[in-house]
């Protein structure tokens, strides 16, 4: 399929270049530079799109069902989901954006802005309306990200560590602004590792996020790996 796309995309890039040079020499040379320009701007929105759907298929992007959210920060929009990716723009907080798939592997959603397919960090972004619906709280906006300030120990589930399970448990916990972990969600879990992460989560201790120098309660990941 990836082959397919790239080829087609050739193919409309080579037309598009062949009609550029064939142009009526006759127009005026004001009239040749934006019939050039229009051209130019052909390719790039084809190598935009051949870029794009390269991204959704290798990605498994489902593009045809979003969600609305905002930033919760001002936050980097990147090319690919690595944290060491190339930067599209930066996004400024409580913007609102399209998203789409979250990728446990990278921590991150693959989202819409402004017609750009990017990837933002999983504590940057808020589903709007998610938390009414799931019966969570939702979380406030914030300008200082919270930091662990106490770690806790899971304790190892006998069958686990019998069968010798070992993995990461990927969390998300609302951090109230106590500093205290007042709610959990699995947001990529190993079943038989799950609950005991959670346990643990709940006992964790944050400096609080804060807004323009307040604490305020907000969303935030974790990660709590079992190894034996």
């Amino acid at each position: 399929m990836s082959k397919k796309i790239f080829t087609t995309g050739l193919f409309t890039i080579f037309c598009l270049l062949v009609f550029s040079q064939e142009a009526d020499t006759s127009k005026s040379s004001s009239g040749n530079i934006d019939d050039i320009e229009a051209q130019l701007q052909k390719i790039q929105d084809s190598l935009n799109t051949i870029k794009e759907q390269r991204l959704i298929e290798t990605y498994s992007i489902n593009v045809e069902t979003s969600k609305n959210g905002k930033t919760l920060s001002d936050a980097n929009l990147r090319s690919r989901p690595e944290k060491t990716s190339n930067i599209i723009t930066m996004i400024a907080r409580g913007t609102g954006i399209e998203v789409y798939n979250f990728l446990p592997d990278y921590m991150c959603w693959a989202v819409r802005y402004s017609d750009q397919l990017g990837f933002l960090g999983v504590e940057d972004v808020f589903i709007t309306g998610s938390a009414a619906t799931s019966g969570l709280k939702e979380g406030s906006e914030y300008d200082t990200k919270p930091k662990l300030k106490t770690y806790v120990k899971p304790k190892y589930p006998k069958e686990a560590k019998k069968d010798k399970i070992e993995g990461k448990v990927i969390l998300k916990v609302f951090i109230e602004k106590s500093g205290e972990v007042s709610e959990v969600e699995v947001l990529k879990g190993i079943p038989e590792l799950n609950e005991a992460a959670k346990q643990a989560a709940l006992k964790y201790k944050f400096t609080p996020a804060s807004f323009e120098g307040k604490p305020v309660g907000a969303w935030f990941p974790l990660g709590i790996t079992f190894k034996l």
